[in-house]
């Protein structure tokens, strides 16, 4: 009895060896037909009438990454609603596909464009990284440091402290562009062409100095002689705070005398509002520190309210790069002290 369940247990097993391959096999069809099915669904409803239904189309058309959906999204980017466009240029950045980049450099010159789908136009750009996408992220750069935008026109609002419209767009097509440069294998060209236009006195100072801070986050020392001017004139405090940190990370000693006025700044971006014990530990650690090291974390009261403070603080900023330089700095009360 004992022999022939072993017999049968053994034909059992030699059955399920034959056939499983096979099985398998045909399973795996299955789910390509299957997936094939959910491409073709998905597209289909990019023309749908609902809106949601259009917004998870092209994000889950984004997630595959399959580049069948790219004539698709290209023209769903006619879309009327703002969030579809918007869900359209971010899953056309994750497909990466090169065709997609004349519908993206068209969104992103569009000057009636909303500026948040122009937003995710230039971030996609960075990430395909097409050589004719850098002079229409150069031009929409250009264009942003020329025009005051009010509050009431952005679209999500930004949450950035305190610090202007302006500052806040800016810096966000900067790091699109540096993205794209530092992705590139073209970058030294990019950068001698940014380099001149920096130089270059009939652009708008703004442009200019936002063109330094992308070459100084790209360790280029042609950037210190801007970046000084930058940080002794501009009107904007977030501008000398990003210039006071670059003069430091280059090593610009001809920096020094600026970044010891720097220290008196009294520019302040307050960041995020934070609990009571946590402003407390932030103090806490301010008197353990007893200025032994730099540091950006400030004790701030107002109304009884405890702030934690950004690192781009202009006075921080200048202690930290006159450190760099080789200067003994330790803080002072609010502020800062060298000792020579």
């Amino acid at each position: 009895m004992n022999r022939k369940f072993k017999i049968l247990l053994l034909v059992v097993l030699f059955a399920k060896s034959w056939f499983v391959p096979e099985a398998t096999a045909q399973t795996k069809g299955e789910e390509k037909v299957e997936e094939e099915k959910s491409i073709s669904q998905l597209i289909q409803e990019l023309k749908s009438d609902k809106k949601l239904i259009r917004v998870r189309a092209a994000e889950e058309l984004g997630n595959r990454k399959d580049k069948r959906a790219v004539p698709y999204l290209i023209e769903s980017l006619k879309d009327k609603e703002l969030t579809v466009k918007w869900q359209v240029c971010a899953a056309l950045g994750k497909i990466k596909d090169k065709t997609a980049v004349p519908a993206l450099i068209e969104r992103l010159e569009d000057k009636k464009e909303n500026w948040s789908v122009k937003r995710k136009a230039a971030e996609s750009l960075s990430k395909i990284g097409a050589p004719e996408a850098f002079h229409s992220l150069v031009n929409v750069l250009k264009s942003e440091c020329e025009r005051e935008i009010n509050i009431k026109d952005l679209d999500p609002p930004p949450k950035h402290g305190f610090v202007s419209p302006d500052e806040y767009i800016e810096r966000i097509f900067s790091s699109f562009l540096k993205n794209f440069i530092e992705g590139s294998d073209q970058g030294a060209l990019y950068i001698s062409t940014l380099e001149e236009y920096m130089s270059d006195k009939t652009l708008p100072i703004v442009f200019r100095y936002r063109l330094g801070i992308i070459l100084g986050q790209l360790h280029q020392k042609s950037a210190v002689p801007i970046l000084i001017v930058s940080l002794e004139e501009s009107k904007r405090g977030e501008l000398r705070a990003l210039s006071a940190a670059l003069l430091g990370k280059l090593g610009a000693k001809e920096a020094i005398p600026h970044l010891k006025r720097a220290l008196k700044d009294d520019f302040l971006s307050l960041g995020h509002r934070v609990s009571k014990d946590v402003g407390e530990e932030i103090i806490k650690g301010d008197k353990i520190a007893d200025g032994k090291k730099i540091f950006s974390a400030r004790k701030i009261e107002q109304e009884g309210d405890y702030y934690r403070v950004r690192s781009y603080t202009v006075r921080n900023n200048a202690a930290a790069s006159l450190h760099d330089l080789g200067l003994k700095v330790i803080k002072e009360g609010s502020g800062y002290e060298i000792i020579e």
